[in-house]
């Protein structure tokens, strides 16, 4: 059945029940038909057929190590993820194919953000070597590897935000037939969205400093940069975010840049505002 050689047979095909209809078990035979069709006026001919019979245990996870063999770190503060995993092939040493060949097997992944409910090949954002080059396995050890994944890099996952991401990884040892095993993440956060810039800067200038008044947004926790350089390059480090700061004006008119970062290290656009220049007179009447 399906569970030991990877083949789904109906319940009462012949392979599966003896004369009376009792189960068969440890079957011993195959049964195959080949269908021919030809749209001219010659009979298609089968010269031969070749059954290859294959007997290979399928790569494994370690289903103690972190959720079903792999481990998924928090978001770093530079976008990026580290993907963990340990495995092993139990006949791995038996291979006979090239490619990966014996003892190595090739790992794949995929990415969810909707919790499973569709997938996408991992296709860039890979910033550690190799991650997706054959991998040594043993028969017995398991052995752990390590992927390190900036999602701001893979196409179609700009601007994205989802609790219910995941990943999915597939192992592939090369061989005919049971050849792979996949496993997949608990679900965890996944950032590549922006912070949401809802109005420009509002300067309060008749305060010493000037008050500057703010009104930005994100799912997570936010910083800010409030500078008089263009780049905000004047500002060494992030501050945390508030509605109202202030800033010491150095001309008059002065001009003041916000950048706002999330804690993932996606980043708005610079916004800014000008005061108002101070008339060089006034008259009252």
């Amino acid at each position: 059945d399906s569970g030991d050689n990877n083949v789904s047979l109906g319940a009462n095909h012949p392979l599966k029940t003896a004369a009376l209809g009792t189960p068969v078990q440890d079957d011993r035979w195959i049964q195959y038909k080949v269908l021919l069709t030809a749209t001219g006026s010659s009979s298609p001919i089968v010269d031969s057929i070749t059954v290859t019979y294959v007997v290979n245990s399928a790569p494994e996870f370690d289903d103690s190590y972190g959720t079903n063999g792999v481990n998924i770190s928090s978001q770093a503060s530079d976008g990026t993820f580290t993907i963990q995993y340990m495995i092993r092939d139990t006949d791995t040493l038996s291979s006979t194919n090239s490619d990966p060949g014996a003892g190595k097997v090739n790992p794949s992944f995929e990415y969810s953000t909707n919790g499973g409910g569709s997938w996408s090949s991992i296709t860039g954002g890979f910033t550690s070597a190799s991650p997706t080059t054959s991998k040594a396995v043993e028969e017995s050890n398991w052995t752990t590897y390590s992927a390190t994944w900036d999602p701001n890099l893979q196409t179609n996952l700009d601007e994205t935000y989802t609790t219910q991401a995941q990943i999915r990884i597939t192992l592939d040892d090369g061989e005919a037939a049971n050849n792979t095993a996949a496993t997949t993440s608990a679900q965890f956060t996944l950032d590549t969205k922006a912070p949401t810039v809802a109005t420009n800067p509002r300067i309060t200038a008749t305060t010493t400093p000037a008050t500057i008044n703010l009104n930005t947004s994100d799912d997570s926790t936010l910083y800010m940069k409030v500078g008089l350089s263009s780049d905000v390059s004047d500002v060494a480090s992030w501050s945390a975010y508030s509605a109202e700061t202030t800033k010491s004006i150095a001309t008059d008119p002065d001009t003041v840049y916000v950048r706002f970062q999330d804690a993932y290290g996606n980043q708005s656009s610079i916004s800014s505002a000008t005061t108002p220049e101070t008339p060089p007179n006034m008259m009252i009447q």
